[in-house]
């Protein structure tokens, strides 16, 4: 792993099994290494061009920066919603406070093969704390045919 500041290297040396007798070393640990300003880096349309610095406080060092897309958000308003009680006896609140669904329709339309996570940071983690009964979601296709489902916790499935 890295060497992090403030913490101890150990470093450890011994004689390999075979070698009989004394043995004399000479040895020089040599330090070195990047630090970027950010450790993470999140880019976002919007914000245009993000910059992040390196710097190398022991030495200087030759850098060759490559990056990686690895995951795309994509911010979507609804197409079109529906807010609409539920009629099941099981969806009825004592003592008549009746549940209520809302189905949103989404135009997205996806040109590569992708994992595709469906996120909704406001409903996210208020379970408990939540006006709302509950906060399932599935997700249709154009053919309504199911692709996934999941509730209030996304980082669980």
């Amino acid at each position: 792993g890295p060497v992090l500041e403030g913490v101890t290297v150990e470093m450890c040396l011994a004689r390999w099994w075979a070698s009989l007798g004394e043995v004399n070393i000479n040895y020089s640990v040599t330090f070195h290494g990047l630090q970027p300003s950010i450790t993470a880096l999140n880019l976002h349309a919007a914000n245009g061009i993000t910059r992040v610095d390196v710097k190398s406080p022991l030495k200087h060092e030759d850098v060759q920066p490559t990056i990686k897309l690895e995951h795309g958000v994509c911010p979507l308003r609804p197409a079109e919603f529906k807010i609409r009680p539920l009629v099941g006896d099981r969806d009825v609140l004592p003592p008549t406070r009746p549940s209520y669904e809302l189905v949103l329709t989404y135009n997205y339309h996806q040109t590569k093969t992708g994992e595709v996570m469906p996120h909704c940071p406001t409903l996210c983690d208020l379970l408990y704390e939540s006006d709302y009964d509950s906060q399932l979601w599935m997700l249709f296709d154009s053919n309504k045919q199911l692709m996934g489902s999941g509730d209030a916790y996304p980082h669980q499935y």
